[in-house]
């Protein structure tokens, strides 16, 4: 990560500038959270009542979705099958 890269994320961390920024800069949101977290920042919080209230919540509803489904496949990874041929 650069020094660029990390002063563009502290700056969304402290709502300075927005997603779309960073959006249009090329950044995925995925990478977003993963270097955020690598900083010991969190993304920035969002008023529920503003005008984007339901976009925000089919967001978040994706990424409980996505984080559940990564889990399901480690905990699936991590567990060696009894019998490989009735699993293939």
């Amino acid at each position: 990560m650069t020094k660029r890269d990390e002063e563009l994320l502290r700056d969304y961390a402290a709502k300075n500038i927005c997603w779309q920024d960073l959006r249009v800069l090329g950044w995925h949101y995925s990478e977003v959270l993963d270097d955020l977290g690598a900083l010991g920042l969190r993304p920035p919080i969002l008023l529920e009542g503003g005008p984007n209230a339901a976009a925000l919540a089919r967001g978040r509803a994706f990424l409980r979705e996505a984080l559940a489904a990564r889990k399901y496949d480690e905990d699936r990874d991590a567990t060696p099958a009894k019998d490989w041929e009735t699993v293939h």
